[in-house]
């Protein structure tokens, strides 16, 4: 069995890290960045099987960066996180690929459910 590699994006170091642990523990392997241009860089350089990524972000917005990575990634499953859901935000990060969306403060319990599900292998994948 292979370990999953999850890329988290978040600008809040405080949050960066308790998702770490947590995803960690659970058996993840983990690659944390603070800016949006620094994940690209990092989906570059490794290969990965989920990002976790928060919409607010100073250098680029996380919807912005969203159609970004799916256009060179486009099987790559993208949960997103915000502290500030509207129901427009929700449906555009769907409307733009994301395949989840978790409000924070996130309940870890409700993150693994999510990691887990979006990381089981789909129809037709070669997982």
């Amino acid at each position: 069995m292979f370990v999953k590699s999850i890329l988290v994006v978040d600008d809040d170091p405080n949050l960066r890290y308790s998702l770490s642990i947590i995803l960690q523990r659970a058996g993840y392997l983990v690659t944390t960045v603070g800016q949006a241009c620094k994940a690209i860089d990092s989906l570059q350089a490794g290969n990965f099987d989920l990002v976790i990524m928060d919409i607010k972000m100073p250098d680029i917005d996380g919807l912005a960066l969203l159609p970004k990575i799916l256009t060179v990634y486009p099987q790559l499953p993208i949960l997103i996180l915000t502290a500030f859901p509207t129901p427009e935000t929700v449906q555009e990060a769907k409307q733009s690929g994301a395949r989840a969306f978790l409000e924070k403060p996130i309940d870890p319990d409700s993150l693994l459910e999510n990691v887990h599900a979006l990381l089981e292998p789909r129809p037709g994948s070669p997982n």
